[in-house]
C-alpha cells in the first residue's frame, strides 16, 4: 500500500512539475475561445486539470459565457440607467453582436 501511494505522489509531484500555473492557465483558455490550440497546449492544459479543479471551473464558466453571451446582446438595453452610460451599453453591444456574427 506505500508503495502505491508513493507512485502516486510522484507522479503528482511530477505533473505538477510539468504543468502550465494557474495564469497560464487562464491566458490559454481564454485564446482558446478565439483561435484553436495546439496539441501540446491542449494536453498541457488536461494535465492541469487533473490537479486543479478550480482551473477546470474556470474554463468551464468562461466557455459558458462565451457561449451565451451574444444571445443577451439586445437586453444590454434594460441595463439600470446608473450602472452605465448610454455610450458603454452600445460598445457592450456591438461587440457581444459581432462575436454572434463571427
Amino acid at each position: 500500500m506505500n508503495a502505491h501511494l508513493s507512485l502516486k505522489t510522484r507522479l503528482l509531484a511530477w505533473i505538477w512539475r510539468h504543468t502550465l500555473t494557474c495564469k497560464e492557465v487562464t491566458r490559454l483558455v481564454s485564446q482558446s475561445l478565439d483561435q484553436p490550440l495546439t496539441p501540446g497546449q491542449r494536453l498541457r492544459l488536461r494535465l492541469h486539470f487533473l490537479l486543479c479543479v478550480w482551473c477546470q471551473r474556470y474554463a468551464r464558466h468562461l466557455k459558458f459565457i462565451h457561449r451565451v453571451g451574444p444571445r443577451y446582446a439586445k437586453e444590454i438595453e434594460n441595463v439600470g440607467p446608473h450602472s452605465l452610460s448610454i455610450e458603454a451599453k452600445r460598445r457592450i453591444k456591438r461587440a457581444l453582436q459581432s462575436r454572434s456574427d463571427g
